[in-house]
């Protein structure tokens, strides 16, 4: 890698494995702050956890479409200083005695449709700042890494973190992570953009033509297809 681009995925690589392990933490505490903090009951404390999931059903093919328009960078900006205010708000109307279970459901729903955005655009972002084959095979790896190591170290990190500032507190702990990931994207320069488009360049059918164009394509790959389907069923599991 070039040392500009090495600097800049090294940025990106940084926010995002801070940002996954904020994810593990709230992914722990959200079920247990539901149980002993909102007093709510077993159901509705799992029913969470699908909640931030719903989004990537409903909103995974149409984020794919806007991602190809809308400027990448901007995409994951937004995203990661959004859900850092979701999670400092969560926090603050703990505090402050405002929260319930129906505002919570909200807010995850809304925090699942941002982390569909970002989750999208991070694959999409990348080739702009590694250019060359073999870096952006390495790139990819070195995200995939941190997204397994979160899973595995995430949850032990967070039995730590729920212990030293409590459930309440791993929200805002979980923000933090989040501004900390806006900050590092924000430093990302000097690359170029796949495109400078904005919302005012989205028209609808083309959207939908994008959409229906990669399901076709999906249906007709001989390795996509099976993969993605194995990887669905295993996500109910």
């Amino acid at each position: 890698m070039k040392n500009k681009k090495d600097f800049n995925f090294h940025k990106l690589w940084l926010g995002q494995s801070i940002s996954l392990l904020g994810t593990q933490f709230t992914i722990v505490a959200l079920p247990l702050f539901a149980l002993e903090v909102l007093e709510t009951s077993e159901a509705n404390a799992a029913m969470l956890r699908g909640i931030i999931f719903i989004p990537y059903l409903l909103f995974g093919l149409v984020a794919g479409a806007l991602i190809d328009i809308l400027h990448r960078k901007n995409v994951l900006l937004i995203g990661s200083i959004c859900q850092g205010v979701l999670f400092l708000s969560v926090f603050i109307l703990t505090v402050t005695n405002i929260i319930t279970f129906p505002l919570l459901v909200v807010l995850m729903f809304l925090n699942g449709i941002l982390t569909t955005f970002y989750n999208v655009a991070i694959p999409s972002f990348l080739p702009e700042i590694l250019t060359d084959k073999d870096n952006l095979k390495k790139g990819n790896a070195q995200l995939a890494l941190s997204e397994s190591l979160s899973i595995v170290i995430g949850p032990m990190l967070a039995g730590i973190v729920i212990t030293l500032v409590g459930l309440t507190g791993s929200f805002a702990v979980d923000a933090v992570t989040y501004f900390v990931c806006f900050v590092f994207v924000f430093f990302i320069s000097k690359f170029k953009p796949h495109t400078e488009g904005s919302l005012k360049n989205v028209n609808i059918k083309s959207v939908y033509k994008n959409i229906y164009e990669g399901l076709i394509y999906f249906k007709n790959h001989p390795v996509l297809e099976p993969i993605v389907s194995c990887g669905a069923v295993y996500g109910f599991f």
